[in-house]
């Protein structure tokens, strides 16, 4: 990407005319690389960017009132009506399946397929893969099996991260 830090620099005299706002986005890996040498924008803010949780799965999936009611009946200390449980149940284990990144969950939404929101999963992992492989000089498949490693270990009760060989 030769083109992305100048872009990048430029956006400081694009913020400075101030008929704009703008937004980038990527890997911290990618971005740290990317602003060597160059002037970054002093009104650059940085956001930490979370996967979506559960309540705001239920939110893009257009179930604003699902959440507070459940909270509520758990405040309360009563179960749900059996119907109002399945349907939770049954949206809880679509978020299972979906996960909470946007792409995947916008994915779902338009086309309520668990096929291609899984693609659209594995591509954005094959985009993580990539930055790892191309800053990771000299260590790329050994730092790509940690990478792939991440959920099997994060199922483990043990506190220890086990290097894989």
């Amino acid at each position: 990407m030769q083109f992305f830090p100048p872009a990048r620099e430029a956006i400081k005299y694009l913020v400075a005319d101030g008929r704009y706002c703008y937004i980038e986005t990527g890997s911290s890996i990618s971005i740290n690389q990317n602003v060597k040498d160059i002037l970054i924008p002093s009104e650059e803010r940085r956001i930490k960017m979370y996967p979506m949780d559960f309540e705001e799965f239920l939110w893009a999936m257009g179930e604003e009132m699902l959440m507070p009611y459940i909270r509520e009946c758990f405040n309360r200390q009563q179960p749900l009506s059996p119907g109002l449980h399945r349907r939770a149940m049954d949206y809880f284990r679509q978020y299972m399946i979906v996960g909470g990144m946007p792409q995947a969950v916008e994915t779902y939404i338009n086309t309520k397929s668990f096929e291609q929101t899984d693609r659209i999963k594995r591509d954005i992992l094959n985009l993580y893969r990539s930055d790892i492989r191309k800053y990771a000089k000299g260590v790329e498949s050994k730092v790509v099996k940690i990478f792939d490693t991440i959920p099997g270990q994060l199922q483990k009760h043990e506190k220890n991260f086990v290097s894989p060989h």
